[in-house]
């Protein structure tokens, strides 16, 4: 089996990667490894956390003539005994076996994105992907993005909320997290009325509405346990609080560790007005009965 390893020199020597694929040319240009085999020609990023490789989605010219070769040509005469010379304004250069310049025009946004992101030219990179690139391959990207210790450019992709929360509990971009959780639970609250607009209608909307809402609320009571115990150990307290009273508008248990919050940190005020404010709902919503005990142990 044909294959070939990459390194890592500094700070120390390690193997990033073992990659199975017979070599015939390579260029290494800004960090990415570019090289031919017999019918392709491709480009590998290397990193200790996610390495990748990508075709390069090619259109050959001959330099001399500009006249296109086709794709049987490329593969027959271009690629075997090729070497590649250059890379130069999104074109690789290649000296055929019978010296002949090639270029190749790299025309794929995906793979210009991947080039620019991990040449270090992330803004640039972003700003591809978001208007070129589809939005299914984001996820992708801000995972090489994240790989690479940039948090901050990986949440301008156009990833789904909950991948962006994920995204930001996982380095403690607390500040982040809090946005897009809140403007979540705003979006689950939203859900919530519409589905007890539609309690008395015994259809399979209303079934998989309370199935997702359902879901989404499990997801964020577990966020919020993750903002809550990274705020504890920043020493963030208001933090905490906010994380518990957001939770509360669209889940019940909340209200417990929001009155655990006020009493351990003294605000006597605000727990007798969550007092207040759970006995007047508890006819309202059922659920509730059960956290004004929780409260009320506080209390007294």
């Amino acid at each position: 089996e044909s294959h070939f390893c990459v390194f890592s020199i500094s700070p120390r020597f390690k193997l990033l990667a073992k990659v199975s694929d017979l070599i015939l040319s390579s260029l290494w240009f800004n960090g990415c490894l570019f090289y031919t085999t017999r019918t392709d020609v491709k480009c590998f990023f290397a990193s200790a956390i996610d390495s990748r490789e990508a075709v390069v989605s090619a259109t050959p010219t001959d330099a001399f003539t500009s006249s296109l070769l086709s794709r049987s040509q490329q593969m027959q005469e271009n690629l075997n005994g090729c070497s590649i010379v250059e890379l130069a304004n999104d074109k690789l250069v290649l000296l055929t076996h019978d010296y002949r310049i090639v270029t190749i025009i790299i025309d794929n946004p995906l793979t210009q994105v991947y080039i620019l992101a991990h040449a270090g030219k992330v803004a640039a990179a972003v700003q591809l992907a978001n208007s070129l690139v589809a939005a299914k391959h984001h996820a992708a990207l801000a995972r090489f993005l994240e790989a690479r210790g940039r948090v901050d450019a990986a949440g301008q992709l156009s990833l789904t909320p909950y991948e962006k929360l994920q995204l930001y509990l996982r380095h403690s971009n607390l500040t982040e997290a809090l946005e897009i959780f809140s403007a979540m639970v705003k979006q689950c609250r939203l859900a919530m009325n519409a589905e007890h607009d539609l309690v008395d209608e015994d259809d399979e909307s209303s079934s998989l509405m309370s199935s997702k809402t359902l879901q989404t609320r499990q997801l964020l009571a577990s966020a919020a346990h993750r903002i809550a115990k990274s705020a504890m150990n920043n020493g963030n307290a208001q933090m905490i609080g906010k994380v518990w009273e957001r939770l509360s508008r669209i889940e019940p248990t909340a209200y417990r560790h929001l009155a655990l919050f006020y009493a351990q940190n003294g605000n006597t005020t605000q727990l007798q007005d969550l007092y207040k404010k759970l006995t007047a709902e508890a006819n309202r919503d059922p659920a509730i009965k059960e956290e004004i005990k929780f409260v009320a142990v506080h209390i007294s």
